[in-house]
């Protein structure tokens, strides 16, 4: 395959090699530890409106004014306008989404301004299954999973448009994680997800939104690999240098020490002040009471009475409270209410 090496050969020299398809596969033996993409588009055959997978069966067809131009990783990449219509387009679903998987892609932006999808794929719900892109809301790039609510682990940090970035994201069942990786370097992460099924089509250059095309990208994409697998962060750093030998990785991380003065106390806090919650996040600051200071507050601690909660009748007022199960809040644990009776 391109993506190995041997004896200090770059994937780039591979590619100028005319050899056989045969070559390519023992090289793959050799390399015995890398995984095999599922597809995997290199984008360098710089003319016309095919693509070809060099390691199975979903080639892509150029879209609209989706075009060629230099690439990074080989002599030619993807090249998009940012127009409406204008994208790689893919004819099946190519991972399974539900099971663990991995999307990878070098790309080059022209500008940074809305949103950009570099690789998706289709729903029947009209909403892609994921979006490896960069958002217009954070101006970050993302490894977007809808499923309750959309979750977006991100970069931290706005791209530059006119420079190479290498952008992967992992979906680990097994974790229920989503975790975006930027120049192979892991740069967030989010649990609890569940990603929708994808049935659809894959899309380099859009995504999919409301039963819409979406996200038209303004930018140049290399080197798009999908694996039904979940990459290890060495892994994902190993095609990352693919294009750039030059990454250096995941600083490395020095041990954290604590001092604790023990002979000079601080404060005293009050008794009755049970706690306080800050949050601060993408620069956003938020705090106050919340939800968690409230005893019994989905009324699940006791079956037959509202524990910790009692009617306060004043000035004549006159009520009663009980637990309701009638209601429920469907696709959630919220089973039971308080039902308030006034009198």
């Amino acid at each position: 395959m391109k993506s190995l090496r041997l004896h200090r050969i770059t994937a780039s020299s591979w590619r100028r090699l005319a050899l056989a398809p045969a070559v390519f596969i023992a090289v793959g033996v050799i390399n015995a530890k890398n995984v095999e993409p599922l597809t995997y588009l290199t984008f360098d055959e710089g003319t016309g409106t095919y693509a070809a997978d060099s390691t199975g069966d979903n080639p892509a067809t150029l879209l609209g004014g989706a075009g060629w131009t230099a690439g990074l990783v080989g002599p030619f990449a993807l090249s998009l306008p940012g127009t409406s219509g204008s994208f790689a387009d893919i004819s099946s679903a190519v991972v399974n989404t539900t099971q663990s998987f991995s999307v990878a892609a070098w790309v080059r932006l022209n500008n940074t301004n809305g949103y950009q999808t570099f690789v998706s794929e289709d729903t029947p719900g009209g909403e892609s299954a994921f979006f490896l892109q960069l958002r217009g809301d954070s101006r970050q790039f993302s490894f977007t999973v809808p499923y309750d609510f959309f979750v977006n682990p991100q970069s931290l940090f706005t791209p530059i448009s006119g420079q190479w970035y290498h952008v992967a994201g992992v979906y680990d069942a097994g974790a229920h994680s989503a975790t975006l990786y930027v120049n192979g370097v892991l740069t967030d992460q989010i649990l609890n997800v569940n990603p929708n099924a994808a049935s659809g089509h894959s899309a380099v250059g859009r995504g999919q939104f409301a039963g819409n095309q979406v996200d038209w990208n303004n930018d140049s994409i290399d080197d798009v690999r999908f694996y039904q697998t979940a990459l290890t962060a060495p892994q994902i750093l190993k095609i990352a240098r693919i294009g750039n030998p030059s990454l250096s990785g995941p600083p490395n991380v020095e041990p954290a020490t604590m001092h604790v003065d023990v002979a000079h106390p601080g404060a005293q806090v009050n008794p009755a002040f049970h706690g306080l919650m800050i949050e601060e996040i993408n620069h956003g600051l938020d705090g106050g009471l919340y939800g968690e200071l409230i005893q019994n507050r989905v009324f699940q601690n006791d079956q037959n009475v509202p524990v910790n909660w009692s009617v306060v009748q004043q000035n004549g007022g006159v009520g009663s409270i009980i637990l309701d199960t009638t209601q429920p809040i469907s696709g959630t644990v919220l089973t039971t209410s308080l039902k308030v009776n006034i009198v």
